[in-house]
């Protein structure tokens, strides 16, 4: 605490003994009253941080052998899938073995729908998806499910057959101004009802654009094949 003076009143200073020695934490202050407030034990603060850390240190050598199986990327229109639970933090962020949901990024907004657990077919809504290195976290709506649960995977089709269709028009409208300007993507955001686009344009030309947006139509009413690939 720099804030203010470090006496054995401060909130967040330390706790001093008679025999001027730091012996604890001070974690709440009284008001009114210089030298009066309550603190935390330095053993015990000890004890506890070394517990925490233990923890935090078991869990990410757990996680470092998790590798959720990314399903999305190789089948888009997946729509269910049956799998495993790996593990639960927090009681509501849940890992998987495998998974169809796709976590936000690269601009664009992740899945959400309902895990189906197959014992007592309870089901806990899908409200958040992010991806951490080789993870994916699952946020639910509610408490329950378990580690070892098997669960039945449901992603929302309508929103992400949505986002699915907004991605690759971003991807033809980028090849047409690129193609027309040589200007580049430099940002882009997918929601379900609007899409952003950035561009590094010299100038911005709203007829010009009128023509671009004509263009990727064009593209889109031949009714192209959509592949996906991957380059090593």
């Amino acid at each position: 605490q720099t804030d203010v003076p470090i006496n054995p009143g401060n909130s967040g200073g330390p706790l001093v003994n008679i025999k001027k020695e730091i012996v604890g934490i001070n974690n709440f202050k009284i008001g009114g009253f210089e030298s009066l407030g309550f603190a935390i034990d330095s053993n015990h603060v000890k004890e506890i941080v070394e517990k925490i850390l233990k923890e935090l240190e078991q869990q990410e050598t757990l996680w470092l052998f998790i590798m959720t199986d990314l399903l999305y990327l190789n089948d888009s229109y997946l729509k269910k899938s049956e799998c495993v639970v790996i593990d639960v933090i927090s009681e509501k962020i849940v890992i998987l073995d495998k998974t169809i949901f796709y976590p936000t990024g690269g601009g664009q907004l992740c899945d959400i729908g309902v895990f189906q657990r197959i014992s007592d077919n309870k089901e806990f809504n899908v409200i958040t998806v992010k991806k951490d290195g080789s993870n994916v976290f699952h946020e639910v709506h509610s408490q329950g499910i378990k580690k070892g649960d098997l669960v039945i995977g449901r992603i929302d089709w309508k929103r992400r057959y949505g986002l699915m269709k907004a991605h690759t028009a971003v991807h033809i409208v980028s090849e047409v101004i690129a193609r027309e300007t040589n200007a580049l993507i430099s940002g882009n955001q997918l929601h379900v009802d609007k899409v952003r686009i950035d561009f590094s344009l010299d100038e911005f030309n709203k007829e010009n654009m009128k023509k671009y947006i004509e263009k990727a139509n064009e593209i889109i009413q031949k009714d192209l094949k959509i592949t996906n690939t991957y380059i090593s």
